[in-house]
């Protein structure tokens, strides 16, 4: 749902929020693809949630051998556009 929203450009801060809880609550069904698209799409609603990306992060580090380029590609690029850190994943 926030990658359609993110793709056709609609803005909807109260979506993001409430999905950014629901999504942190499911974060262990989530693959690779799950994980970096929900990252890009925050990036690309620019809106910040720390919480989620610092959840997704940790997930990520889980699922890091299972990432195909674009799916590494998406996640540090969300990152550089929320200005925001990771250094577990990254280091």
């Amino acid at each position: 749902t926030v990658w359609a929203y993110a793709k056709a450009g609609h803005s909807s801060p109260k979506l993001f929020n409430a999905l950014s809880h629901k999504a942190n609550e499911k974060l262990n069904t989530f693959n690779s693809q799950n994980l970096a698209n929900t990252m890009w799409a925050y990036g690309k609603a620019r809106h910040p949630s720390p919480k989620l990306f610092d959840a997704i992060s940790q997930r990520a580090i889980e699922k890091l051998d299972t990432f195909i380029p674009q799916n590494l590609v998406n996640t540090v690029w969300a990152h550089a556009k929320l200005g925001y850190s990771s250094p577990e994943l990254f280091d």
